[in-house]
């Protein structure tokens, strides 16, 4: 028995045995407390009573066993900020028994009461000030039968009552609800668990491993516009109106609305404040609102929803809201959609009017899993009051759920550290050449923080940025404590969290390590950012996986993970810093293997990658401390840098330096990343760090800093630059890039083609499309304004629409016939009373292919001396047909709503070739001959769009010429169809990057903005499309351009030169102009009889004056005074396709493109 007797001591059996326990309770983030519940673990200790007192006064306390010993329950009524305050749990009766809570047990079942609130079990009617009741909840279920409901009482005060409400279904499974009430509430706290199934549809998703559970996966919300068409078969029906209460006037804050007589339908109301409309309507049933565990960007979500009988500050007021994300448990539901793993929002409470309004549901789907939420009974004055840090009382409520007193009590905000610094991105031991690399240079935003200090490095500017920091931090915090952590301002608590967690981190990081700060500022730059960290590792503001909440589009847990590296090294010796390192490190080395396709192409579009800039934070923070390898000897890293070079034009004269693509969800702008990247390979790859630094310098020496961190502390300017040597490629997770002629240099020409299988991440349908720099200028581009305006849709871009319908037209109304919107069962988009103009575009069957296969790929490509060739091929499965407002293009749908994508009876392939025909100069005959073929499918009308940067367009016959704005013109011609539509339009655009819109601003003396002018060519059912595009000077004679070799080819002469292009469908036998030839694509060249060339860019056989040439690849041979050479050509069709990121752990949200779109900041904190 001796050797028992230690673990008997340790157990006691009750407190009467057991010396007094004592909790230190703290204030640890600097604000004041009032009311603020207190849960007290003592393991090992089993007790009836608790005598609780606070500073030596006895105060009412509550003993609950728990499974491994007893919790004490108290409730501390106030805490000044910085304050402490020191409890003692003591054996013996209860404490003082003066309560306002009471339970009344009659032969109906009990009634849980405080002073301000009541409710009845099983009936889960609850009391109104005013003293009606509320109508209580029933089941409405479709599977399995409810029995008698079992009431348990769990806890009778004086601090909290609880009971629990458990009823079986006849299929063996279990609905059980807990109720809690403190003392002193108005909040009847709600926490459902239940499987009543069907166990078919309702599953929790397995995870096998960290790989397969930290990777983003394509996921979507469950749940339509009205709640009719995705339905749960099993609910709890808990109802909100009451005999002698009818809610009749509503407030919430929360997203957008699809309906604007459910509120706003533009704007997040967290922005502006609290939303408000009256419930009236004239149907049996509306869905109002979504209310779920974690805030989201769903449209009609809200945070917290309120009922009132009248907008009287007296009147009875009834509200729900949904709390502690970190409890919640949301299956998957089955079948999931192809190309989707991840449903979320399954238990998202939906709010449901009916009988027009004068009945209010609230919709508890019961399949499977957790759900935590409360039911607010006052007056409609006292919810909506401003109360402690936040707007109102109900966000005030929400906030104590997650950040209050009994779990920040908790945190470590003050320790002894005995940190260096700077420790991010350089060694504490090279302090001196560090501050000396940065002294007197600019490090500019964010926010120019630490602008002034690292520019002067005196004292002055040390006070200076210290208050912007602690400032930034400060206003940060008072971000979560207006409405939860996983809402602030609007946006996601972590979103805002990791970028203002990194710049006080930076800020940390190069204050604390100067000879201005004391031990004292350095502590409290530390606690500052310590309640960031918390805040950012909070599971109410960024839930596990196992919660089944989709984690965004692709870019953001990268910004997410990456941002918490930042802070957490930062921190340096946090007693919690390890393991935040740890855990962050597991997720980047995931990244490794499913962000970045083998051939180096990002899974996001250009802008994103940007925003995806802080996992190269992490990598060189986390190999600077030695807990990672150095992740420039990745191959992956390796192509990913030689990829991103291709991104960047030729030196634009827009803004006289090389800017970024702005394909996708992008607008025009320049980017530190080489600099980044250069800095990155400087000891590993110094050739490709050079090049690297080149790219950057010509860029612009940009220092953009849009994630938090400014980029002159990562980027060191002194890594030599060394000479580019870029050249055409094909990327299968992208497409293609054409380059040509000296680089670096006017002469320089660029061509990227979109046909790619991995950047799908805020991708636009712009299958196809391209970007094109030719003579020193940029003739057309990717038509990126970021979203605003959103010309996110296939009629904005070099591609292929269906059926295009000028709009513009005086409209029908809402929910009126001739509504687009009512005609198509959308959410309805005010455009001012007009028309929206719509087009098909491709869409997404998800029963017939994977989302990637929408994208198409790069089948053929080849380069010869005179001539590139590109071919992209798609099998369209589906078609969409999508709004866009008339005047400048951009997207009309509602907030994350998309149109069904329409599936084709006839499926068919689009081919699109591509010839660039170009000369040894860019004063020579340099222009582009496209072909599209749909194979014979004759369902739609196809209209190809040609988008150019030019002051306007005039139309002929069969042609257009566009007056350019940058000193060129560029001719368009049909060749076929034989009968076509030319219709033009245009619409100007201003969004830009902060660099190039003050290098604009600098050279041109205004603004940025800048017009692009189309040519929308209207073809004919079943019939393709064979066009040339050809610029020149203004001054210079328009060249001639007749058709060739029946519809297979084109002639082309201009200042006394003529060439004779093919491009054919397939290789077929050809015989004109002392031509013969067997071949799908030629370009012959000629000026006379003695210098003329040959190039067959997809190889075959011809003969032209005696020479031949032969070749199962592309070949070129040249004949120069008579003499003939053979011209290099390359073969570049890529030997495998791109790794397919749908077999991967990404999987679609609604939304990456064609019927689909993923979900988008109207204002982005990212570059």
């Amino acid at each position: 028995m001796k050797r028992f007797a230690p673990l008997l001591a340790f157990a006691c059996l009750s407190l009467a045995v057991c010396p007094a326990a004592e909790l230190v309770v703290r204030d640890t983030i600097g604000r004041d407390w009032a009311n603020e519940p207190i849960a007290w673990d003592l393991p090992g200790v089993k007790a009836d009573g608790v005598i609780v007192t606070r500073d030596g006064k006895p105060i009412p306390a509550q003993a609950v066993a728990t499974p491994d010993g007893t919790r004490v329950l108290c409730i501390i009524d106030s805490l000044p900020k910085d304050g402490t305050t020191t409890l003692k749990a003591e054996p013996g009766k209860a404490g003082p028994a003066a309560t306002d809570l009471k339970v009344e047990e009659t032969a109906d079942g009990v009634v849980l009461s405080s002073a301000h609130a009541a409710i009845r079990l099983p009936s889960f009617q609850v009391r109104t000030p005013s003293g009606r009741w509320t109508a209580g909840a029933t089941y409405a279920t479709s599977t399995a039968k409810p029995a008698t409901p079992k009431v348990e009482i769990l806890e009778r005060g004086p601090v909290r009552l609880a009971a629990r409400v458990t009823t079986p279904f006849d299929n063996g499974t279990t609905h059980a609800v807990t109720v809690s009430l403190w003392s002193g509430a108005r909040s009847i706290d709600i926490d459902e668990t239940f499987d009543v199934g069907p166990a078919d549809k309702y599953q929790f998703k397995p995870y096998k491993n960290d790989r397969d559970e930290l990777a983003w996966e394509w996921w979507s919300w469950f749940g339509d516009k009205d709640g009719e068409k995705e339905t749960h078969p099993n609910n709890w029906i808990v109802r909100l109106d009451g005999e002698g209460y009818a809610p009749a006037e509503i407030a919430y804050a929360g997203s957008a609305s699809t309906d604007a007589a459910k509120g706003p339908t533009t704007g997040r109301s967290h922005d502006i404040g609290v939303d408000t409309y009256t419930l009236a309507h004239a149907g049996d049933r509306r869905l109002e609102k979504y209310a779920g565990g974690q805030a989201q960007w769903r449209p009609d979500a809200v945070v917290w929803y309120l009922s009132s009988a009248s907008k009287d500050d007296a009147a009875d007021a009834v509200a729900i809201y949904p709390h502690s994300a970190r409890d919640w448990r949301n299956p998957n539901i089955l079948p999931v959609p192809e190309g989707v793993t991840l449903r979320t929002g399954v238990n998202d409470l939906r709010i449901v009017s009916r009988k027009g309004g004068s009945q209010l549901d609230v919709e508890c789907p019961i399949g499977l899993g957790r759900r935590v939420w409360a039911i607010r009974t006052s007056t409609r004055g006292e919810m909506l009051a401003p109360a402690a840090t936040s707007p109102t009382a109900l966000d005030a409520e929400r906030v104590k759920r997650c950040m209050g007193l009994d779990i920040t009590r908790n945190w470590i905000t003050s320790w002894e550290s005995k940190s260096l610094y700077p420790r991010l991105f350089v060694k504490p031991e090279q302090k001196a050449a560090y501050y000396a690399r940065l002294k007197g240079k600019g490090i500019g935003s964010p926010g120019n923080v630490l602008d002034t200090f690292l520019r002067n490095q005196d004292q002055a500017g040390f006070d200076k940025d210290y208050a912007l920091i602690m400032k930034q931090a400060d206003d940060m915090l008072a971000g979560y404590l207006k409405s939860g952590m996983d809402i602030t301002v609007g946006y996601p608590g972590w979103m805002l969290g990791y970028w203002h967690g990194m710049i006080v981190a930076s800020g940390l990081d190069n204050l604390a390590g100067s000879e201005f700060c004391t031990p004292e500022k350095k502590a409290a730059l530390q606690k500052k950012l310590a309640i960031l960290t918390y805040c950012l590792t909070s599971k109410d503001a960024w839930s596990d996986k196992q919660i089944n909440y989709g984690w965004g589009s692709m870019n953001m847990p990268v910004a997410r993970w990456g941002g918490l590296v930042v802070m957490a090294s930062a921190l340096g010796d946090h007693p919690l810093s390890g393991t935040w390192l740890k855990d962050a490190g597991r997720y980047f080395d995931m990244l490794l293997e499913t962000e970045y396709s083998p051939d180096g192409v990002a899974v996001s579009c250009p802008h994103y990658i940007g925003a995806s800039s802080t996992s190269f934070y992490a990598w060189i923070i986390l190999a600077n401390s030695g807990q990672a390898a150095d992740v420039s000897k990745s191959p992956v890293i390796r192509n990913f840098a030689r990829f991103y070079q291709q991104l960047m034009t030729p030196i634009d004269p827009r803004f006289d330096i090389r800017t970024l693509i702005s394909e996708g969800d992008s607008r025009p702008g320049s980017s530190p990343f080489p600099g980044i990247l250069g800095t990155l390979f400087r000891a590993s790859e110094p050739e490709l760090a050079g090049q690297l630094m080149q790219l950057w310098k010509e860029g612009g020496s940009d220092l953009s800093a849009g994630m938090g961190v400014p980029d002159l502390l990562i980027i060191d300017p002194d890594v030599p630059a060394r000479p580019l040597a870029l050249r055409s490629e094909v990327y299968p997770g992208f497409g293609a890039f054409l380059r040509n002629r000296p680089l670096s240099t006017p002469e320089e020409s660029y061509l990227a083609f979109m046909g790619g299988n991995f950047m799908i991440d805020h991708a636009n349908t712009d299958q196809f499309a391209f970007h094109w720099h030719e003579k020193g200028v940029p003739l057309s581009v990717f038509n990126g304004s970021l979203y605003q305006p959103t010309t996110c849709t296939a009629l904005s871009h070099n591609t292929i629409a269906w059926d295009v319908r000028p709009g513009g037209a005086n409209d029908p109304g809402q929910g009126k016939p001739g509504n687009w919107y009512h005609d198509n069962d959308q959410p309805h988009v005010d455009l001012g009373g007009k028309t929206p103009t719509t087009h098909y575009e491709i869409g997404w069957d998800r029963d017939a292919q994977k989302v990637t296969e929408t994208r198409g790929l790069v089948t053929r490509a080849a380069e010869c001396t005179g001539a590139s060739l590109l071919e992209g091929t798609v099998t369209v499965e589906a078609l969409v047909e999508t709004p866009t407002r008339a005047n400048d293009y951009s997207i009309a749908i509602a907030s994350q709503a998309w149109p069904p994508p329409k599936k084709l009876d006839q499926p068919f392939t689009w081919t699109r070739r591509l010839l660039a025909v170009r000369a040894p100069t860019a004063a020579g005959m340099n222009y582009l001959v496209i072909r599209d073929d749909f194979g014979g499918w004759n369902g739609r009308t196809p209209n190809f769009n040609y988008w150019a940067l030019a002051d306007g367009v005039t139309l002929g016959d069969r042609q257009a010429v566009f007056k350019g704005g940058l000193g060129l013109d560029t001719d368009l011609r049909v060749l076929a169809p034989a009968q076509v539509k030319l219709h033009q339009d245009a619409f100007t655009n201003k969004e830009c990057e902060s660099v190039v819109g003050g290098r604009y601003a600098a050279k041109h003396g205004k603004p940025f903005s800048e017009t692009y002018a189309l040519c929308r060519v209207e073809g004919q059912k079943g019939q393709g499309f064979f066009v040339v595009l050809f610029p020149r000077k203004p001054d210079e004679p328009a060249p001639v351009i007749e058709p060739w070799a029946g519809d297979r080819g084109v002639k082309v002469a201009w200042k006394g030169e003529a060439h004779h292009v093919l491009l054919d469908t397939r290789e077929q036998p050809l015989a004109a102009d002392g031509l013969d030839a067997k071949a799908a694509a030629i370009v012959l060249k000629s000026t006379d009889d003695k210098n003329w060339s040959l190039a067959l860019p997809l190889g075959g056989a011809a003969t032209f004056r005696g020479e031949s040439v032969k070749a199962d690849g592309p070949a070129e041979i040249v004949v120069a005074g008579g003499a003939r050479s053979a011209a290099p050509s390359r073969d570049l069709t890529p030997a495998h396709p791109a790794r397919d990121p749908h077999a991967s752990s990404h999987r679609l949200p609604p939304g990456a493109f064609g019927g689909t779109r993923a979900p988008r900041l109207t204002k982005s904190p990212s570059r």
